[in-house]
Parts: structure tokens; C-alpha cells; sequence
């Protein structure tokens, strides 16, 4: 059987402009989509509860001050700018195509649905032998169960599988039930990043 490879999304395979989007969405609606930025507490546990599919993310925006008229446009113009100010991790792609070939490609992500949908929309994870996303699974990194849950989902043991994430906390959880991890903190460079790959794998 493949060994199985999972990767992270935000900040290992892509970087969201953020800044960028929150100008324009402000200018547009005068609302932040800088959710924990914003001070605003009761947001914050909404946008947290709905990366685990228990939220709701029109409730989110009201509670930054959207009117509700206004959110299915909001919605719709802020997964617009999602998608166009986004920095791709090429390099890292192009090395997962080929690693694909001889492993198991998972991507494992903490997520909202409206950002998961926008990209799928232009098709991103299409390299990719499956997808879990912490809105649909209802349990997001850093809870351990969330990779028994994969494991057992995918039916493959933690000692022939390898974890790459950027978040310290995910990359413990992932460890501590066996499975191997990498901290990855250089995106965009993949050079220490792959022979980090490699020698896991051996």
C-alpha cells in the first residue's frame, strides 16, 4: 500500500491576501472581514464554530455590522476576491504532482465553507486523492481526533504517513498519535521543505 502524504492548505499551499481583501470588501460594504482582528468577540466564536460546521457564517458578517440585505452579495464579491488575491505555492504544486505518483496526495484543512467552495470553484485541489475540510468533517486540527478521524476514514496507519502544516498545534496533535510531521514556516520556498519530504519517506 502508498504511503499517504497530508498537507495543510492556508500558508502551505497558498497565501490569502488579506489586507487586499478586507480593502475591498470595506470600501464596497464598510464592513472588516478581518474577523479576529476586529475586537469583536461574539464574531470570532461564530467564525470558529462555523469552520467546524456548527456556525453560521451570514451570522458572521451581521455581527461585523453587515446589513442582511447586503450579505448574499458580500458573500458573493468576497469569495470574488478570495480567489484573486492569493499568493499559490507553484513550487510545492508542481513537487506534489510528481510525488503523486508514488503516494497517496491528501489535503487535510481548516476551513470555511465559503472558502472552500470558492476554491473548488477554480478547480485547486485537482491534485489531490481527497480533501477533508474542517467544515465538514466538524472538527478542525487542534483536536487529535481529527486525524484518528482521517486515519480511520482513509484506513491507513499513522507510522506510514507523514503530516506537513505550518501551525506548531496541528503539528503536535498529528505527532502525538504517531503520525510523522513537518513544521513548514518558509512558504513560498520548497528546497529544505523537500528534502525534509524525502527523508521522511525513506
Amino acid at each position: 500500500m502508498k504511503k499517504t502524504i497530508i498537507f495543510d492548505a492556508g500558508r502551505v499551499l497558498f497565501e490569502e491576501e488579506w489586507e487586499k481583501i478586507d480593502k475591498k470588501i470595506k470600501e464596497k460594504y464598510g464592513v472588516t472581514i478581518l474577523v479576529h482582528s476586529s475586537g469583536n468577540k461574539k464574531a470570532g466564536e461564530e467564525y470558529l464554530k462555523e469552520a467546524e460546521g456548527k456556525g453560521d457564517i451570514k451570522k458572521v458578517f451581521e455581527l461585523l455590522g453587515a446589513k442582511p440585505k447586503n450579505i448574499p452579495e458580500l458573500i458573493k464579491d468576497y469569495q470574488k476576491e478570495y480567489i484573486k488575491n492569493k499568493i499559490i505555492n507553484g513550487g510545492l504544486l508542481n513537487l506534489i504532482r510528481k510525488l503523486k505518483k508514488d503516494y497517496q496526495i491528501i489535503c487535510l484543512t481548516d476551513t470555511h465553507k465559503l472558502h472552500f467552495e470558492a476554491n473548488q470553484s477554480i478547480n485547486f485541489f485537482k491534485d489531490f486523492d481527497k480533501v477533508f475540510a474542517s467544515h465538514i468533517q466538524k472538527i478542525r486540527k487542534n483536536n487529535p481526533n481529527a486525524f484518528k478521524k482521517l486515519l480511520k476514514n482513509l484506513k491507513i496507519k499513522s507510522n506510514e504517513t507523514l503530516f506537513i502544516d505550518d501551525n506548531k498545534t496541528n503539528v503536535k496533535n498529528a505527532k502525538s498519535i504517531g503520525i510523522k510531521t513537518i513544521h513548514y514556516t518558509e512558504f513560498p520556498k520548497i528546497r529544505k521543505l523537500k528534502k525534509e519530504i524525502y527523508k521522511n519517506l525513506k
